[in-house]
């Protein structure tokens, strides 16, 4: 049997200074340029049983998302290819076929396609993993997004919105439902942001690394252009739809079923097919236009599953919201919409309830993305490479 040669031992720690890139398949077909280790076993089996391997003294090709280290050595031997037992032949008394491989899970996911159980343990695993670099940041991002979202309410909603009891024409019904939607616009625009921010902290945590608050910050600091670049146009084009689905309801009910209805599928559509933009402009380096290419061709042929986890994630988020949002109910309905007062309350709720519940909405983001990834482009096989050594 051939020896295998020992591999550096350096190529088995992490190293900060690397990023891991995140690649997608299509940019990683071009030439080798991180360390590889070669072995000669015959033939070695996949590592999680659906994928070939390379054959004898071939060089393992470096994983598309650029980890740390060498590549793996695949464990174990097989027989030599299109070996066959003697027909009637059996094995001998008390043998057992060796056992199945299992998936690895170094970190919070175990590397193959991901459950709906999973999606849910692996997000509480990744706030429980680094806890303070997800609370910290995601009271950063709310924060920031809260204050702007109620300088523009004030700003939009009339000083006396006593007038608008009565509504005397369609213009009065705008000026009243558009604080509403301003402070919607900010809450979708902090998920898709905070999801964007916190996907480096996930992707180490999948890969059983944690990181401090300001390894994080120079890994995101780069990418937050980008970030903030996907972020915003994707929430324009699902806004456009909705605006449009409102004016038909002001035309009558009519209107609303025949041309409004239409306009809030077309968002909802949207919103799952770009769900995912922050993350790739944050893990894969991508362009602000990459990003959104990327997002909806990974969510293609995957709507109703994607949609459905998303639904299951917020319904949680929610129920927590809750308890928190009914302590501050009073001290919002005493004043009036337009007054400081509730509009600060307003704020510390909001505040209260995202600071805790983003790091969990944001988390399931990632990992859906990553299960998209290991469903679309044997992403688990990559994974595997990264951590094998």
């Amino acid at each position: 049997m051939t020896e295998q040669p020992d591999l550096d031992d350096s190529s088995a720690e992490p190293r900060e200074s690397q990023s891991l890139g995140f690649a997608s398949a299509a940019e990683s077909t071009g030439p080798d340029h991180s360390a590889t280790a070669e072995w000669s076993p015959p033939e070695a089996p996949a590592l999680d049983g659906h994928h070939a391997m390379a054959s004898t003294s071939t060089v393992v090709a470096a994983p598309a998302w650029e980890s740390p280290g060498s590549a793996a050595v695949p464990p174990g031997y097989a027989p030599p290819p299109g070996y066959a037992p003697p027909p009637g032949y059996a094995p001998p008394p008390g043998y057992a076929p060796p056992p199945m491989p299992m998936s690895l899970k170094p970190g919070i996911i175990p590397f193959r396609p991901l459950t709906v159980g999973d999606f849910f343990d692996g997000a509480f695993k990744a706030m429980r993993f680094s806890p303070a670099v997800m609370f910290v940041y995601s009271a950063i991002v709310v924060t920031i997004t809260t204050v702007l979202s109620i300088l523009v309410q004030r700003s939009l909603t009339p000083a006396d919105d006593s007038a608008l009891v009565v509504y005397n024409d369609a213009g009065d019904v705008i000026r009243d439902v558009l604080p509403t939607g301003v402070a919607s616009a900010f809450q979708l625009l902090l998920s898709f942001v905070l999801g964007g921010v916190l996907a480096f902290v996930v992707s180490r945590a999948i890969l059983g690394w944690r990181v401090s608050i300001g390894r994080t910050w120079e890994a995101v600091a780069p990418r937050m252009p980008a970030i903030l670049g996907a972020s915003c146009i994707s929430l324009l084009i699902i806004a456009v739809p909705v605006a449009w689905a409102f004016l038909m309801t002001l035309g009558g009910v009519a209107l609303a079923f025949t041309l409004g209805l239409p306009g809030i599928v077309l968002a909802v559509l949207f919103w799952v097919r770009f769900v995912f933009a922050p993350v790739i402009a944050a893990l894969e380096k991508a362009s602000i236009a990459t990003s959104l290419r990327r997002s909806w061709q990974l969510t293609r042929g995957a709507f109703w599953r994607t949609f459905g986890i998303l639904t299951l994630v917020g319904l949680v988020v929610s129920v927590v919201s809750v308890p928190i949002g009914i302590g501050f109910a009073p001290v919002v309905l005493a004043g009036s919409e337009a007054s400081w007062v509730a509009l600060l309350a307003q704020g510390v709720s909001t505040i209260a309830i995202a600071t805790l519940t983003s790091p969990f909405s944001a988390s399931a983001t990632c990992l859906l993305y990553v299960d998209r990834r290991i469903r679309a482009e044997g992403f688990d096989i990559e994974l595997a490479r990264s951590v094998a050594v």
